[in-house]
This record gives structure tokens, C-alpha cells and sequence, in this order.
């Protein structure tokens, strides 16, 4: 039988929804990190959705010849497995969409 982590309860299914925020510009390593995890997450069946805000906007704007090389296969690869990829500015209106996407999500993480 397979163990469950302890913080589950018995009977529920595991996370369905990510929320991968991206806040780094494209050339920080930690934004490449975020896309490969994003990657991970999307091979084992999860619904990722990635939202780059702030000085990760361009992932989501730029065309993938633009982008450093590190991020090009990872972005490519969510978009072949149907990732949602939404660029966000730092207004109240992308605000409240940010928080939409958090609130349908089971698991947010921040890169």
C-alpha cells in the first residue's frame, strides 16, 4: 500500500491545479529553474498554469528566438502539453487576475 504524505487526509486525491509564478527576470537561474519544475509537474499529469509577472514578463511576450536559451525548451515543452502561459503586468487589474488564477488553484508556487 502506498504511504500518503502526513499532511493528507485519508481519501483525498492529490493537487490537481499549479500556479507557477514567475517574478525573476528571464535571465535569473531561478527563472529557468521555475519552467524546468513547471515541466515536472505537467509530465506527472498536473493542470500547470504559469503566470509571468513583473520582470518575468517577457517569457510569456517575447518569441521563444528571444528568450535565453535556457528557458526556450522548458517554455516550449509546457506549450506543447497545453500549460496555460499569461504575461501580467504590475497593475491592479492584472492584480486581481493573479489572485483568480491562485484562488482556482489547488497549489501556488513562486519562482
Amino acid at each position: 500500500m502506498p504511504s500518503r504524505p502526513a499532511n493528507r487526509p485519508q481519501g483525498h486525491a492529490a493537487p490537481k491545479r499549479v500556479l507557477v509564478i514567475l517574478r525573476r527576470p528571464p535571465e535569473h537561474p531561478r527563472t529557468a529553474q521555475g519552467l524546468r519544475a513547471a515541466v515536472g509537474y505537467a509530465a506527472v499529469g498536473l493542470r500547470v498554469q504559469i503566470a509571468c509577472v513583473g520582470p518575468a514578463q517577457p517569457i510569456g511576450l517575447r518569441p521563444a528566438a528571444e528568450l535565453p536559451p535556457l528557458l526556450v525548451r522548458p517554455r516550449q515543452t509546457l506549450v506543447a502539453l497545453g500549460s496555460l502561459l499569461v504575461s501580467l503586468s504590475d497593475d491592479p487589474q492584472a492584480a486581481e487576475r493573479l489572485s483568480e488564477l491562485a484562488q482556482a488553484s489547488d497549489v501556488v508556487v513562486c519562482w
